[in-house]
This record gives C-alpha cells, sequence and structure tokens, in this order.
C-alpha cells in the first residue's frame, strides 16, 4: 500500500511541474515578482468575475468542467497582470490563495475535524492522474493538519517576504514527515501555496 501511494504521489508531483530540492529553494527578485503578479492577477479575476471565480475551483483539479470554467474567467480589467504562459493548476492555486487571504487575512481558521471527500466530482472510477490530483490533496492535508500556523503563513505571508521565507523554513520538517519514505523531491513554491492554500480554506470551520 505504501509503495502504490508512493507511486501516486510522484506522479502527481511530476504533474504539478515538481522541481529538484535544490531548484525549489531558489529565491530572486525575478522569480518572486513574476508569482506576486500572478496572485494580482487572481485577485483582480475575483474582483471582476466573483461567484464565476469562486464556482470555477470548486470542480474536480484539471476536469474538463473545471477547465472550461477557468478559461471563461479572464477579463479585460485584469489584463495588466497576465502572463504570457497561462496554467490552469497554478490559476486554481493562485484563486485559491487570493480567496483564503480575503477571507482569513486576521488568522488561521480551525479546521474541520473530517477533511473533505477529495475525490469528490471524478467520476466513479480514479484515473490515474485523477487519483495523483486527490494524493495531491490527501498530502496537503497532512500538512495543514500538521501545522496549520506555518501553512498559514506562508499562504498569507507576502511574497518574498521574511515572514514568507520563515514559515517555508518552519515547514520543511512538516513536508518531510507528510512525504512518502524514499521520495526526495520538493514542490515550486506556487504549486505548495496553491495546495496549501486550498485545503485550509476547504476545511477551515464557518
Amino acid at each position: 500500500m505504501a509503495k502504490n501511494r508512493g507511486l501516486v504521489l510522484a506522479a502527481a508531483m511530476s504533474l504539478m511541474s515538481v522541481q529538484p530540492a535544490a531548484a525549489a529553494d531558489r529565491s530572486g527578485s525575478g522569480a518572486d515578482d513574476a508569482r506576486a503578479t500572478f496572485l494580482q492577477y487572481a485577485k483582480c479575476t475575483l474582483d471582476v468575475r466573483g461567484e464565476q471565480a469562486m464556482a470555477a475551483v470548486t470542480h474536480f483539479p484539471d476536469s474538463r468542467e473545471e477547465m472550461r470554467a477557468l478559461q471563461s474567467l479572464p477579463a479585460s480589467e485584469c489584463v495588466k497582470y497576465a502572463t504570457s504562459t497561462f496554467s490552469t493548476r497554478l490559476f486554481r492555486g493562485a484563486l485559491y490563495t487570493a480567496m483564503y487571504q480575503a477571507r482569513f487575512a486576521a488568522g488561521a481558521p480551525a479546521l474541520v475535524a473530517v477533511k473533505p471527500d477529495f475525490g469528490v466530482g471524478s467520476g466513479q472510477t480514479l484515473t490515474p492522474d485523477q487519483q495523483a490530483m486527490v494524493q495531491l490533496r490527501d498530502f496537503a492535508d497532512c500538512v495543514v493538519r500538521r501545522d496549520s500556523a506555518n501553512a498559514h503563513a506562508v499562504v498569507i505571508g507576502p511574497i518574498g517576504s521574511d515572514a514568507e521565507r520563515t514559515g517555508f523554513a518552519n515547514l520543511q520538517p512538516t513536508l518531510s514527515a507528510c512525504m512518502v519514505r524514499g521520495q526526495n523531491v520538493a514542490f515550486s513554491k506556487p504549486v505548495l501555496v496553491g495546495l496549501l492554500a486550498e485545503v485550509l480554506y476547504r476545511e477551515a470551520q464557518g
């Protein structure tokens, strides 16, 4: 069972543009500026599209329904924040980050006792890619339940700030503890923050 879980998580990381640990730790003004611009794009989209944007991310990740919904969101008012490349996976994460920041800036929420079923909306039988999407969110659930304070810090902390860097550093033991034994990979920051934001938002009480 653990071996199968490891294979699924490895596949999930590949799907989500995971980088080697050394690369994932790189930080610089260029990368941070790109992350900040994309987050502003998501915030602008939420301001303009509102309920439509919030509904789009309720679809199962990478489903046709989700892709159609996300691709219908771009608004002319937000074009100044647009980038040359558009990833629905990163856009989903950025929208959840923007939603979480807007709702929980004052502090980390209490979490529901039982995690949601991350497989809802996937169909009766999970494909390998769908299993990977569920496994990623199970991983994020493990992280936020072990250390919700630092998970909150990296989602809320201004991009590139000392608070964000401290949050990432403090999360390392938890990330390792939630990783399948034998895996030696690391998430890129946009992927990790997006996953943590999604799970924190979906598991928040009230």
